[in-house]
């Protein structure tokens, strides 16, 4: 019984402590005049949407087949809270994608999970072939690291889907987040002037 309360007890201090860790880790971020990715989570509670959304099957038929090294996927569920998709991969080859998840940290995955997805986009990154494949090589370097939904951009050592993306390639010398914002969120690869969008498909 005493283990138990003491759990109540530790694990909300435990997620106070981290996510006072990343807030001075990232505070000279909030300098930062544009707050789109804020706006994009205010308008969506305001519509009742709120965290990822709803996961379904939605069978979207997505054409996997001019995939290369590099590439990036985007997935949504209805009623995201931060724009049309919901999640982020990296594509590393062999049918696999690098992505983060709350359960699993820097993870990889094949890329037939992306059928599941009502909305789906398949980017190009405007880099040549080289760029991609160090970006993938750095992201690859990061596997099994701690996801951690609040991920801002200057971090190293937490990621949630977009971030390690973004790490990835700004290492590179290629920033995906045009607004610089202090979180990535997935449409901010979909509208950015660095990708061309190779599939699309949508059923919302």
């Amino acid at each position: 019984m005493l283990l138990k309360k003491l759990k109540l007890f530790v694990f909300p201090l435990v997620f106070i402590f981290l996510t006072t860790i990343i807030f001075f880790d990232n505070i000279h971020l909030l300098s930062k005049k544009n707050d789109s990715i804020i706006n994009t989570y205010i308008q969506g509670a305001k519509e009742g949407n709120y965290g990822y959304g709803n996961p379904t099957n939605a069978n979207n038929n997505i054409n996997f087949e001019k995939l290369i090294l590099g590439d990036i996927l985007l997935g949504g569920w209805e009623n995201c809270a931060y724009g049309r998709f919901s999640h982020a991969g990296l594509y590393i080859g062999n049918n696999m994608v690098l992505e983060s998840y709350i359960d699993y940290g820097v993870t990889l995955n094949p890329v037939q999970h992306y059928t599941n997805y009502p909305e789906i986009a398949i980017l190009r990154v405007n880099a040549d072939k080289k760029v991609r494949q160090n970006a993938v090589d750095y992201a690859l370097k990061k596997e099994n690291r701690m996801f951690f939904p609040l991920s801002f951009k200057n971090s190293q050592r937490y990621f949630n889907c977009t971030h390690i993306i973004w790490l990835a390639y700004n290492k590179q010398g290629v920033n995906l987040d045009e607004n610089n914002d202090i979180l990535v969120a997935p449409d901010d690869y979909y509208y950015s002037t660095l990708t061309k969008v190779l599939e699309d498909k949508g059923q919302l």
